[in-house]
């Protein structure tokens, strides 16, 4: 799910003013979730046993990073093509009208979404699954 996707979460990382994040249930079922708030939690037995979150994608906060910054002011009509190549080292030109690609070129691009959920879903407390056994 998050190979087929990693573009789209890559773009929300930085976008995004929901908190996104997928997380596993019990059943081995995996699901990308969504809430307008950083304080909502999906429990499978309230209050004792939390749904497990394996990987966060968005957080609600505004974005600020170099990439998103340089993006929004390439776009920005009113900003000088000699003051924005003043600011940011390059033209306005070479900046890609693919967020995504921007990302990648100023190497805030998150590879490695995959294996963070890998490690995550690894890292899930024993007993959490109905089949674990000792």
């Amino acid at each position: 799910m998050i190979e087929e996707n990693i573009d789209l979460y890559n773009k929300w990382a930085h976008t995004s003013n929901n908190h996104i994040w997928i997380e596993v249930y019990p059943s081995g079922n995996v699901y990308q979730t969504e809430e307008a708030s950083m304080n909502a939690s999906h429990y499978i037995s309230y209050p004792d046993k939390e749904v497990q979150s394996i990987l966060e994608i968005a957080d609600c906060t505004y974005c600020d990073c170099d990439a998103c910054a340089s993006y929004n002011q390439a776009h920005d009509d009113d900003i000088e093509d000699q003051d924005f190549e003043k600011h940011w080292g390059y033209a306005k030109a070479d900046v890609s009208e693919d967020f995504v690609e921007h990302l990648k070129d100023c190497e805030y691009y998150d590879y490695d979404m995959v294996e963070r959920a890998l490690e995550a879903y690894d890292d899930i407390p024993f007993g959490y699954f109905d089949d674990e056994a000792e």
